[in-house]
């Protein structure tokens, strides 16, 4: 959505913008060597990185959480 905009009004939420886990499954690391990764699994979907500082970053969306796929 663009800047200032929301869907919740038609009844969509935000997905999240971090999460305490990443999903189990298939691994799929970007081609620029960042370290960055895409996990595709049975429960949901997993975008994974590192942050400025260093540490471990998740955004977990599980498709049982989504109303449309």
């Amino acid at each position: 959505m663009p800047g200032g905009h929301s869907a919740d009004r038609a009844g969509y939420t935000a997905a999240p913008v971090d999460s305490p886990y990443a999903v189990t499954g298939r691994r799929f690391a970007a081609g620029d060597g960042g370290g960055a990764a895409l996990i595709l699994g049975a429960e949901g979907v997993s975008p994974t990185g590192r942050t400025a500082n260093g540490s471990d970053r998740a955004v977990t969306v599980r498709y049982r959480a989504c109303a449309a796929v």
